[in-house]
């Protein structure tokens, strides 16, 4: 189950009020919220105890979400694979990819086919408490610009059978930004974070 808020908004640097960019694009009046599901599928292929084979298909149904003005949004169809080994224990090397070409709806003519591969050190902190250590890097393939690549890094907190996780990205290279009328900032291209909560049990 999915509940997208869609909005859509043309604001120009130079009229927004006070230099505040923040509040222009938080300020939603004219927002749109529409409800719809995913459908998803998934198989996994282990051949060896210390090798997986995985693969996704995601938004099989290509769900729509209502947006102002441009009618509809729709989440396209993906499919991602991807392998993990574990040469040692309690260390896991993965690789994955998209095995389509993506589109982003909002923003034309932007291609999207990431690539990632990471790592994680899990540390037994007793019989039902793990720490695992986490770092990667992922790329988009199929942008412009191949040289834009990001480095990931997180924490996880297994606690019986919750898993509390945190992750964060940042992008290696940056870009010149104006934030007022003398001054300029370097920012990188890309950054983003995240906290994921998850309740886990066998059958």
């Amino acid at each position: 189950y999915m509940m997208g808020i869609t909005f859509v908004r043309f604001v120009r640097y130079d009229d927004v009020e006070d230099g505040d960019v923040v509040s222009e694009f938080t300020d939603l009046p004219d927002k749109e919220i529409s409800h719809n599901f995913g459908l998803d599928f998934g198989i996994s292929y282990r051949p060896f105890e210390w090798l997986n084979f995985g693969m996704v298909a995601r938004n099989v149904n290509s769900p729509e979400f209502d947006a102002l003005e441009i009618g509809a949004i729709e989440m396209p169809a993906q499919v991602r694979m991807g392998m993990a080994v574990l040469p040692i224990d309690n260390l896991t090397l993965a690789f994955d990819f998209d095995v389509t070409e993506n589109e982003v709806v909002t923003v034309p003519d932007f291609h999207s086919r990431l690539v990632s591969l990471g790592g994680e050190y899990a540390i037994p902190l007793g019989r039902h408490f793990d720490l695992a250590l986490r770092a990667g890097g992922y790329g988009n393939t199929a942008a412009a610009d191949d040289s834009d690549w990001a480095i990931t890094g997180g924490l996880g907190l297994r606690m019986g059978s919750f898993h509390l996780d945190f992750s964060g990205a940042i992008s290696l290279d940056e870009e010149t930004v104006q934030t007022d009328t003398n001054s300029f900032s370097s920012l990188p291209t890309r950054f983003g974070g995240g906290i994921n909560l998850k309740w886990d049990k066998s059958i």
